[in-house]
């Protein structure tokens, strides 16, 4: 094993997630009233920005949207100063620190502050102004904390959503030894449960054949098995599927377990957040993070990966990482 810098300690990396999942403080969700999300002048009666995707936003329009741009400027210069105390904590400086960490984040072209996000601002206005709109025809005029959050963690910075799956993976790798194990259990147990529900099926059709000899014996052979039957093996058919994708696909346990595990972790991120499996930062992330066997064929395991359906929605990161927080 190589030489790296000491790993942080679990309630290390828990910190620096913490600080950038942060949710945003109820002194400025408060500040997101119907007044300041609506526009109500009529010549905005039949504007809507955010049908035009695309296209340039009227400077009017921006104009009189002062007070809602200086409100996402005050919440974007808050996450600013979450991000810079991830960036000085302990973890944040360990990982950080490794040159192809940098390597990764510079392929990648990733924005972080609100220098590098100044286009994002319109975009989400005009998120913030579609949810105005629909809330003032869906509720008596309040606006819940809970609509706002969503709608800055939509649009928050790539480079905040990347840092913290890649440390949610790291703090696996280094403190769930049992992860990888795990995995393959839950592998075994979903091929029991398919042969027991399979079982169930054709116990079902045999029932059904049963029950049909009692039918006059002109109408036997018209009699197929009923859909019922059939459309819930179908289901349950889908809901393997869909199980077997959630679960990564480390099927065996040997010295290189963990590893793929961490893997499967960061091209399930990148997946989600890019839309491709970015190989080369994920090497560049492997090399990093005191991995002990940093030298493995990272370009054939995630060729492995390929046709393992991604049912990860980016919208889930700050809140499951928050709960992973609380969790400890």
């Amino acid at each position: 094993m190589r030489a790296v810098a000491k790993v942080p300690t679990r309630q290390e990396i828990l910190e620096t997630i913490r600080l950038y999942a942060s949710s945003m403080p109820a002194e400025l969700l408060n500040k997101f009233t119907l007044d300041v999300m609506l526009l109500d002048s009529p010549k905005y009666a039949n504007y809507r920005p955010w049908e035009s995707v695309g296209e340039e936003i009227d400077d009017g329009y921006m104009d009189d949207l002062a007070g809602l741009l200086s409100l996402i400027k005050e919440v974007w210069l808050w996450r600013d100063t979450q991000i810079d105390a991830g960036f000085r904590s302990s973890a944040g400086q360990w990982l950080n620190g490794f040159p192809s960490m940098k390597a990764a984040w510079k392929s990648l072209r990733l924005g972080w502050h609100l220098e590098d996000l100044s286009g994002h601002q319109a975009v989400l206005a005009c998120g913030l102004l579609k949810r105005g709109h629909i809330l003032k025809d869906q509720t008596d005029g309040v606006v819940s904390p809970r609509v706002i959050q969503e709608a800055f963690e939509v649009m928050a910075p790539l480079g905040l959503n990347w840092s913290i799956l890649i440390l949610c993976a790291l703090l696996e790798y280094h403190y769930d030894q049992d992860s990888a194990r795990r995995m393959v259990e839950e592998h075994k147990r979903l091929d029991d449960l398919e042969a027991t529900a399979m079982r169930g099926f054709e116990a079902a059709e045999q029932i059904e054949v049963i029950s049909n000899k009692t039918w006059p014996p002109m109408a036997q052979e018209a009699i197929p098995v009923r859909h019922h039957v059939v459309n819930a093996r179908d289901s349950m058919a889908r809901a393997m599927k869909k199980a077997r994708g959630k679960v990564p696909p480390i099927k065996r346990i040997d010295d290189t377990a963990r590893e793929r595990l961490l893997m499967f972790r960061l091209w399930q991120g990148h997946y989600s957040l890019f839309g491709e499996p970015k190989t080369t930062a994920i090497a560049n992330i492997i090399q990093a993070g005191g991995v002990e066997k940093p030298d493995l064929d990272v370009k054939g395991i995630i060729k492995s990966f390929r046709d393992i359906p991604v049912d990860f929605d980016v919208r889930d990161i700050m809140p499951n990482a928050r709960t992973l927080v609380k969790q400890g």
